[in-house]
């Protein structure tokens, strides 16, 4: 018997065709045509464990489960990568069975690249190409992570597809439970490409704590990862270790374009128009929540003018225009003309018809231009007005008044002198008053102020009012009666000169009021003596300008109507005054009194005492001057007789008394009313007087002194109908009045 070792040959095909022949001399060998053949090497079908710590392998095997184990002392394992990083290790294995062997480790081996395989075989020469996976992990150096492999959809807010983060050694292996690290805490960033680089573009990141997770077994799942509004293309997400020990790993992801959501301006419009020639080019495209461009050639956008400009009847425009997308996805709008109101902000409007889900754009504001330096705009419309005449304009809406003009509201184009006083300011819209003037036209004053002028009306009140005027009325009556109890030639000159005095004042006042119109001299002095009977002079006697302030032309018409009933009110507390006054002059000065005895001596009354009841009328029949003295001396007889007597001289006096109440009774009520008659005739006056205005671009007849008072209204009318009838009443009253005193005494 002879051993013959077989020659060493690669691979697992058996030596066909071949015959070991023994050569008992070095050139001479046998023919017997034996064949010899190789057995096939094993199938690797699976490894056990697939992964082992390439530090700690001493003493550590693995199990191998083949098909054609063979119990051969040859049979042995192969450790090899087809990269041709690491070089091939060959360990030694023991038979179990003839499916599966126990394989013993390579000591002070290192990580083996990906991939790198383990095969079997049963003469040590030849081993099997089965490709079965098997690492050599080594300690964590990197981080790896399984990348999205589908494309996200950008919006405004975009949930990226979940990932799961590794911790991996220096050839990519993932350690999972073999990470000696418990945990580790990673952290994902964003990178985006803007300009020509990548930048750290993490603040689109929507945090709320999802950007950072811990490992577990060496893995993380990053599985709610937000962007806000994120560019579409291409992005980097970068996952980093927060210590620092592992190398981040970055991967790409695809952001889509997302639906349309906005219309965005590219071209804004022009801020202003001259309300001829069109506006200059618009132009606006279509995005998504995250400022994407869309592209899509279905899709329209209208533009609209708000507010709508006013009709233009001579040059018809559209009220909408409608733009298609173009090459570069953008919708442009030409000959957009707006002929708007001045100084009216109006916007431009673009919407996607039959799309609501995309959001209505806006323009900044289009302003009309002003106008002409000289010239003025009005509201709702479109044109350019010449300025007003005694009016200061700069091109807009505001219009201001020159000094001592004025008109009702902005709203009216009618400028009115203040007349020839200075009453109103200037530079201000509708011509404010100077102080205390007030009113239309300036021509009325402030509560606490009275006449032409508009003087105070002091500060003594309601009280020194009627109290002053009061007492005034007693004295005048007092005297007046005194005095026509003794018809004598001086006091006949005394009445007929007091008529005439009140009587230039009563015209002075009426001719005064003209006196504006006239020389400063002329004025001056016919406006001092209008004052002393129009109360001028005392402020606080002015009556109801001062007495009811702020009242309007019904007010005070209604309340100078009233005055003849408050006269017959204040008339029982006059008479009260008067009765003592009048009674303690005639005990202390009985002229009158010893006149009556006298007279009725002589007509043959010796009992009667009752005064005559025409005793002025008798005194100038029976000759005064010789009976004067013995009326005296009666008088002085009487005051030395009994008790009888003096009774009879006391009642003598009261009867005296009596007979001249009557008197004061009309004296009084006269003067109030005469006093009163030319402020009711201007209060009259004032309800007949309309003055005709331009008030929101229409004429309308306004009452002068009150412009709130329009002179159609139906109670106007009737107010100004009452007005001319006292007015008639007063005129032909006043001359009745007097005719009847002077008839009846």
């Amino acid at each position: 018997a002879v051993t013959c070792k077989a020659p060493v040959v690669w691979g697992t095909e058996p030596c066909l065709r071949q015959a070991v022949e023994v050569a008992l001399y070095g050139h001479s060998f046998a023919s017997n045509g034996i064949t010899l053949a190789r057995p096939s090497p094993p199938v690797v079908l699976s490894v056990s464990p697939q992964r082992v710590d390439a530090v700690a392998t001493a003493g550590v095997t693995v199990t191998v489960t083949a098909t054609g184990v063979l119990p051969t002392p040859f049979l042995s394992v192969l450790f090899s990568s087809p990269t041709g990083l690491w070089a091939s290790v060959v360990s030694a294995c023991t038979f179990v069975n003839y499916t599966a062997a126990v394989c013993a480790l390579p000591v002070g081996v290192a990580s083996s690249p990906i991939p790198t395989y383990i095969d079997l075989s049963v003469d040590g020469q030849v081993f099997s190409a089965s490709k079965v996976s098997f690492d050599f992990v080594d300690v964590a150096t990197q981080l790896s992570v399984d990348a999205p492999t589908t494309a996200t959809e950008a919006d405004n807010v975009t949930a990226l597809p979940s990932f799961r983060a590794y911790a991996a050694d220096s050839n990519g292996h993932r350690l999972l439970q073999m990470d000696a690290a418990r945990h580790r805490n990673l952290e994902v960033s964003l990178l985006g490409f803007t300009g020509d680089a990548w930048a750290n573009i993490s603040a689109n990141l929507v945090a709320q704590g999802q950007t950072t997770r811990t490992t577990t077994n060496g893995v993380a799942v990053f599985d709610s990862v937000v962007l806000r509004s994120p560019p579409s293309g291409a992005i980097k997400m970068r996952v980093s270790d927060l210590s620092g020990t592992l190398t981040s790993v970055q991967f790409s992801m695809y952001i889509s374009v997302g639906v349309p959501r906005f219309v965005v301006l590219v071209i804004p419009p022009q801020s202003f128009t001259d309300n001829q020639n069109p506006l200059g080019e618009v132009q606006v495209m279509l995005t998504d929540f995250s400022g994407n461009l869309i592209h899509n050639s279905a899709l329209a956008v209208t533009l609209t003018i708000d507010p709508v400009p006013p009709t233009q009847p001579s040059r018809p425009l559209p009220t909408q225009y409608t733009a298609a997308m173009d090459a570069r996805g953008l919708y442009s709008f030409q000959g957009i003309v707006l002929i708007g109101i001045r100084q009216q902000p109006y916007q431009l409007v673009f919407k996607v018809p039959g799309n609501p889900a995309v959001a209505t754009l806006r323009s900044p504001p289009i302003v009309p231009l002003l106008c002409l330096p000289d010239e003025y705009s009005r509201p709702n419309s479109t044109d350019c007005y010449a300025c007003l005449d005694h009016a200061i304009c700069n091109g807009s809406r505001v219009v201001l008044m020159q000094p001592n003009y004025w008109r009702p509201s902005t709203d009216t184009y009618a400028v009115y002198s203040c007349g020839p006083l200075p009453r109103c300011l200037g530079n201000t819209p509708t011509g404010t008053c100077i102080f205390p003037f007030a009113g239309a036209m300036c021509q009325g004053c402030q509560p606490g102020y009275y006449g032409d002028h508009c003087s105070p009306c002091g500060s003594k009140g309601w009280g020194t009012v009627l109290g002053g005027f009061l007492v005034l009325m007693v004295i005048w009556g007092v005297v007046a009666t005194f005095y026509l109890t003794k018809a004598t030639p001086v006091n006949d000159a005394f009445l007929v000169v007091l008529k005439l005095f009140f009587t230039h004042l009563y015209l002075m006042n009426i001719v005064g009021r003209f006196a504006e119109v006239l020389p400063q001299v002329l004025s001056t002095i016919m406006g001092v003596e209008r004052d002393l009977v129009s109360w001028d002079m005392l402020p606080e006697f002015s009556l109801m300008q001062c007495a009811f302030p702020g009242r309007g032309a019904y007010a005070s018409f209604i309340m100078y109507m009233l005055w003849p009933v408050l006269v017959l009110a204040l008339l029982p507390l006059a008479l009260g005054i008067y009765w003592p006054v009048v009674y303690a002059m005639e005990r202390f000065f009985p002229h009158a009194t010893g006149e009556l005895v006298m007279q009725r001596e002589s007509m043959g009354s010796s009992r009667d005492l009752t005064p005559p009841q025409s005793a002025f009328m008798q005194k100038r029949a029976l000759g005064l001057s010789a009976r004067w003295a013995e009326g005296r001396v009666v008088y002085e007889a009487l005051l030395r007789v009994t008790a009888p007597g003096k009774y009879a001289l006391r009642r003598l006096i009261r009867a005296n008394v009596r007979a001249s109440l009557a008197h004061f009774a009309v004296l009084f009520i006269s003067a109030a009313l005469f006093f009163s008659h030319s402020n009711f005739v201007r209060a009259c006056g004032k309800l007949v007087t309309c003055t005709e205005m331009a008030f929101q671009q229409t004429y309308t007849k306004f009452l002068s002194s009150d412009l709130s008072v329009s002179c159609s209204d139906v109670l106007y009318s009737q107010y100004r109908a009452a007005a001319l009838t006292l007015v008639v009443l007063q005129g032909l009253g006043w001359p009745a009045a007097v005719a009847g005193v002077l008839w009846f005494g």
